[in-house]
């Protein structure tokens, strides 16, 4: 009898149907509490992958400006720097302007940009005419602006206090994947925006670079900084991302704190194991101290609940991955959740939760599972064999 199998346990202890539906609401309670941590971890991690991919998409991986504002950039500099850092690079004129449409005004950041800019970016701006523009879908969106349609643009230049209208045909509309920018930022030549400015050959104020190496970011930026602190012109390097530094920031910070207190949903939902194995003790109890009266060791009794749990604890997992990949359909496949851009900066999230993390949540879960059932069987196990076949059989 000692060397009964845990099929042949099993078959035993769960035989009827009342306690396989408990085992079954268990683990799918379980599996719908890590469900819902995953998902929050992974909409977390999600937003902020989704936006720095975007913002890497539209900016390139660092932004070179000047703490003295415009500055000269020769050719030859740009191709030697391009050289020995392994880099595309494409310098910018960044200014500010008002977008007059069919439906209203709206501010904007003028960017312009040459033939190299899409090197660096992912953005299909193609070449650029004088009088052509390239806005994003969003402010397209706002002022009711199609491809073909006149617009203008007000700009200031130097001490002129009125604005120059500046006529464009739109000849794009391009998606940033940021509704931030998307509502902003438009193209334009950089020999308009120069012509418009009186600029000399070869003045900018911005450069955006896009890294070709493996080493990382960390690295890259380095080399980028050393090779821009030789020139003159008091260079800041920053990452595409820093813009958004403090939203990301606090975006990590929330989480911890979200993951610790939704674990108290994952220790109500254990609390439901223990329940499980009082349950069957007092349903089955009658069948289990007669085990332990044939020479069955409560050991091995330990072990089957053990392995009970195991099997529970991986069915709930697995369940919850299923959970877990029927949202993020539902998020990124229909319009249920889509958000308004001008509030989260993302009109659209997925679920992206980091692997480790997600085992970290499993592996929590099965300590907690593996200390409520231990207890459980502790506090039964204080009860003697002669007292548990006097209650049962009489």
């Amino acid at each position: 009898m000692s060397r009964l199998g845990f099929k042949q346990m099993k078959s035993v202890i769960l035989d009827d149907s009342s306690s396989k539906k408990f085992i079954w609401a268990t683990i799918i309670g379980l599996a719908f509490s890590l469900a819902v941590i995953i998902c929050t971890i992974g909409l977390m991690d999600g937003f902020e992958r989704t936006l720095k991919n975007s913002l890497k998409q539209s900016s390139g991986d660092f932004l070179v400006t000047s703490r003295n504002g415009y500055f000269q950039f020769l050719p030859e500099q740009i191709s030697l720097l391009k050289k020995n850092l392994h880099i595309h690079m494409s310098a910018v004129i960044k200014s500010e302007g008002f977008l007059s449409g069919r439906d209203g005004s709206h501010g904007v950041v003028v960017m312009g940009v040459n033939s190299q800019f899409g090197k660096v970016t992912d953005l299909e701006l193609g070449e650029l005419r004088e009088n052509e523009v390239v806005i994003g879908h969003a402010l397209a969106q706002k002022l009711d602006l199609s491809l073909g349609d006149n617009i203008q643009l007000a700009l200031i230049s130097g001490k002129d206090k009125l604005p120059h209208l500046i006529n464009f045909v739109v000849k794009k509309v391009i998606n940033h994947g940021v509704y931030d920018k998307d509502l902003r930022f438009l193209y334009i030549d950089e020999k308009k925006l120069r012509d418009h400015f009186n600029l000399r050959p070869f003045v900018y104020n911005l450069i955006v670079i896009k890294d070709l190496n493996s080493q990382g970011l960390i690295r890259a930026k380095m080399r980028v900084k050393q090779a821009f602190a030789a020139e003159k012109g008091d260079f800041v390097v920053k990452e595409f991302w820093e813009e958004f530094v403090s939203l990301i920031s606090s975006v990590k910070s929330e989480k911890m704190s979200i993951v610790s207190i939704l674990q108290i949903i994952v220790i109500v939902s254990i609390f439901n194991v223990a329940a499980f194995i009082f349950y069957i003790w007092e349903k089955k109890g009658k069948t289990l101290f007669l085990l332990r009266a044939l020479g069955f060791k409560f050991a091995g009794i330990r072990k089957f609940w053990r392995t009970i749990v195991l099997e529970m604890w991986i069915k709930s997992c697995f369940i919850s991955l299923v959970f877990v990949y029927i949202f993020n359909l539902v998020l990124t496949k229909t319009d249920i959740f889509l958000l308004p851009g001008d509030v989260y900066v993302l009109s659209r999230f997925s679920l992206k939760p980091d692997v480790w993390q997600v085992s970290f949540i499993f592996i929590l879960s099965l300590i907690w599972m593996l200390l409520l059932s231990h207890f459980s069987l502790r506090k039964l196990k204080q009860k003697t064999l002669i007292s548990g076949l006097r209650e049962d059989y009489t």
